[in-house]
């Protein structure tokens, strides 16, 4: 009888105690249930939420396969970990999912990456407390810069459009309530990464600028766009006013 190949998975989990809400831990287990049970069971406040696992064969000779996923991250940008030797990244949790759907196309195994029901904590979020831009993108840097570049551009297109600081990024909306956001701009390392308050299939691109970001399970922001000092500002700006066209329907 032929032996069963012995698999575990990479995982992904969120926690909304985590003291911010790009916090993940990124681990691996045979038992991700299981694993859970046992995290939750420590000294977090909150349970653990799974976000996305990749299954993946044993690897001879590696007893932590997710400590090679650790090591990619730290070789790209070694400031995202928050703590040496310990699990846990400051990376948004769909970009998480992003690097595992990379490394599982690579190796013909897309079908073994599962995203769970994203949780409400990891879709954007409407705040009551004031929130600064300068917070975001603080002054005199060069994220700051990129943010007046791209905010100016926004706001020239139609004066009815309003910037709106929230936790994590800057929602310039036009009109109220949260089907009012043309589009939402998010810090990242150097770039802004410009999330399109748009379903699939509703705007033009030609320019191949604009990515698909519909994993994420954001139901009106299915695109993205990255935002740095040479991105072609005509772009930016046919693309912002095709939402502006779409909202007024």
């Amino acid at each position: 009888m032929e032996q069963k190949e012995k698999t575990g998975f990479i995982y992904v989990l969120t926690n909304e105690s985590f003291h911010k809400a790009n916090w993940i831990k990124i681990g691996y287990a045979e038992d991700v249930e299981r694993r859970v049970r046992d995290l939750s069971g420590t000294s977090v406040p909150l349970p653990y939420k799974v976000y996305c696992t990749y299954e993946i064969p044993r690897i001879n000779g590696t007893k932590d396969p997710d400590k090679l996923v650790h090591n990619l991250i730290q070789l790209l940008n070694p400031g995202l970990r928050i703590s040496p030797n310990r699990e846990f990244f400051e990376i948004d949790p769909w970009d998480a999912y992003d690097m595992l759907s990379a490394i599982a196309q690579m190796h013909g195994r897309s079908d073994k990456l599962k995203l769970y029901e994203v949780n409400e904590s990891d879709k954007p979020e409407p705040a009551d407390e004031e929130y600064s831009v300068e917070s975001l993108f603080p002054p005199k840097t060069e994220i700051a810069l990129l943010f007046n570049k791209i905010s100016n551009v926004i706001l020239s297109i139609d004066n009815a459009i309003k910037p709106k600081p929230l936790q994590r990024y800057v929602a310039f909306k036009k009109g109220e309530g949260k089907h009012c956001n043309i589009v939402c701009l998010w810090p990242k390392s150097g770039w802004i990464e410009m999330v399109l308050n748009v379903k699939l299939g509703s705007i033009k691109d030609e320019s191949g600028l604009v990515y698909d970001i519909s994993n994420r399970q954001w139901p009106s922001a299915q695109y993205a766009l990255r935002f740095n000092e040479d991105t072609d500002m005509e772009v930016v700006k046919n693309i912002v006013k095709q939402i502006c066209a779409l909202k007024k329907k």
